[in-house]
């Protein structure tokens, strides 16, 4: 149809000052599964559905997973980094698996860059290999299978694949990742451009 109406008012479950929630949003494929960064909140609890109730992490940052049944959305998790620490900024970037199953969160303040990953049911841990310069913008591919990360201070992209773990890293300043469709293809995979 043409009309569009509201079915959900979304707020984080510590609510805060200058939290930034709403920051970053990410939904899954499916429309099931929402991913919403408030990259300036203060707990300074570590993983998953830790205490909420402190600030005694400055800018930490966090994320809050939900999942919708039918029009009823739900909170799933509060995530938060694994070695969380004051003025990280986690969640400042996201990527979120099309099925909405896998999770990957940076954190700009963070001072080896890392990525962590998280599956529904189960724990956070660090992506290997994704440690970078001033780690930014985080994409992954629509099978997920691959990651794709920039890294703003090294002017590189960072390619993790999930399957093998390999890295690489390509481009230099200049270089973008552009999501390509060719009919007929069942997975969809993002293509590099280095100008150079």
């Amino acid at each position: 149809g043409t009309q569009w109406s509201q079915q959900a008012f979304f707020k984080a479950s510590n609510t805060g000052q200058d939290d930034w929630f709403g920051s970053r949003l990410r939904l899954s494929g499916d429309g099931n599964t929402l991913a919403i960064s408030a990259q300036l909140e203060d707990s300074d609890a570590k993983g998953i559905n830790g205490d909420q109730e402190n600030d005694r992490a400055q800018e930490a940052g966090s994320v809050f997973v939900y999942t919708r049944t039918g029009t009823t959305w739900t909170q799933r998790a509060y995530v938060k980094a694994a070695n969380n620490e004051a003025f990280d900024e986690f969640g400042s970037s996201m990527a979120l698996s099309r099925d909405g199953r896998w999770l990957a969160v940076g954190a700009r303040g963070e001072d080896s860059g890392r990525i962590f990953e998280w599956h529904p049911g189960g724990a956070l841990r660090e992506v290997p290999g994704s440690q970078m310069p001033g780690g930014n913008g985080i994409a992954v591919s629509p099978d997920g299978t691959t990651l794709y990360a920039s890294a703003w201070a090294g002017a590189r992209i960072i390619v993790l694949s999930r399957r093998t773990g390999a890295r690489r890293e390509i481009g230099h300043a200049g270089t973008r990742v552009q999501l390509t469709t060719r009919r007929g293809e069942r997975v969809r995979q993002p293509r590099v451009e280095d100008p150079a």
